[in-house]
């Protein structure tokens, strides 16, 4: 039994000095992963001005690379350099049927805004591989797109519903109508274990995202990746 024991013992020490880098020691980590963002205080006039639709999240794609100094058995360090989808999606709206019995619904609208990010995060290390992070990211637009559908309808006096054509607009976004540096702050946790690094963060944007919308970046980033030590 004293042998199960030390041998349990001696595993489970294995395992857990596996789980985050030696103190003073550098690390390569690439990583992708997904976002879920949206904008806050955001909506759009869908036609005329007499109709409205609320921002909703939309999913994308994250992927980059970090470095990161071990300082300390408690701390760490890194440094970033991602590409990520942000932007955010609009409710489907049903605009309603017109004096000729002719409706439309608005659907599929997004926008999406590509951006490189350089997050500085410190990671404090609650127990072994499991960290609380929490730093600062600037982030570059680089381009972006939008796309909205409408899909029109007739009701005949029974009230049934005929879908007709859907008009589909899309297009590059103007890159004035958006702020080319924005500021957010990631906060979240990771779990590293055997060289594979568990990410999740919560980014929230300080500075506006549109030059002419109070509106701000809110996004939650999932992402996997493996830890090279260098």
């Amino acid at each position: 039994m004293k042998r199960l024991f030390l041998f349990l013992l001696g595993s489970a020490s294995a395992i857990t000095s596996m789980a985050q880098s030696d103190p003073c020691t550098w690390s390569l980590i690439p990583h992708v992963g997904v976002s879920i963002s949206n904008s806050t205080n955001d909506y759009i006039q869908t036609m005329n001005g007499e109709s409205s639709s609320n921002s909703t999240f939309r999913s994308g794609f994250v992927g980059g690379v970090e470095v990161r100094y071990q300082s300390s058995d408690c701390l760490a360090i890194s440094a970033g350099l991602n590409y990520t989808q942000a932007g955010w999606a609009y409710d489907d709206k049903d605009l309603g049927v017109d004096d000729k019995g002719k409706g439309t619904i608005f659907h599929d609208a997004n926008y999406r805004l590509n951006y490189l990010d350089l997050p500085l995060t410190a990671h404090f290390f609650v127990v072994n591989g499991l960290a609380v992070n929490i730093g600062l990211q600037p982030s570059f637009m680089l381009n972006g797109n939008t796309k909205f559908e409408f899909q029109t309808y007739t009701v005949d006096k029974e009230g049934k519903r005929t879908f007709t054509e859907n008009e589909v607009l899309s297009g590059d976004l103007p890159k004035e109508a958006f702020k080319e540096f924005v500021l957010s702050v990631p906060l979240g946790l990771s779990y590293e274990y055997q060289n594979v690094v568990l990410d999740a963060r919560y980014v929230f944007g300080l500075t506006k995202v549109m030059n002419f919308l109070n509106g701000k970046n809110r996004m939650i980033t999932l992402t996997v990746g493996y830890k090279f030590d260098l």
